[in-house]
């Protein structure tokens, strides 16, 4: 019973509401994840823009579109989204230059991810998968 629910529960359950109508629209999360997409975007190429991690003179193919500001705010959220906490990153071409970057980028890795954890049980729940 909703009406009995308090704390974190209640949090929880509010978020859920607002997010998916607690599973009824599976479009929701997903408009959700572009919005807060194109807040990233636009906060770390104000705040940080990224930094390439090879040597720039190295760079071949579509790896040269990399020195556009423009284009590394675009790929760093992705990155983020794919892995919030940057415990698989090896190899990686573009970091974020600032703590305010790394901040902004993990806080939209947990957010988006949960933002896709409601989308896939919105889908359970509209397709009635058990």
């Amino acid at each position: 019973n909703r009406e009995e629910e308090k704390g974190i529960s209640l949090w929880f359950s509010r978020l859920y509401w607002w997010v998916s109508n607690y599973g009824l629209s599976p479009g929701r999360p997903l408009i959700a994840i572009v919005i807060f997409y194109f807040m990233t975007v636009v906060g770390i190429y104000g705040l940080d823009g990224g930094a390439i991690t090879k040597n720039p003179y190295k760079l071949k193919g579509w790896e040269t579109s990399l020195k556009e500001k423009g284009i590394r705010s675009v790929i760093l959220p992705v990155q983020s989204m794919l892995n919030p906490v940057g415990a698989f990153r090896q190899n990686q071409i573009l970091i974020p230059n600032t703590g305010w970057g790394k901040i902004v980028l993990v806080a939209y890795g947990f957010i988006s991810d949960g933002l896709l954890l409601f989308f896939i049980l919105s889908l359970r729940k509209h397709f009635k998968i058990t």
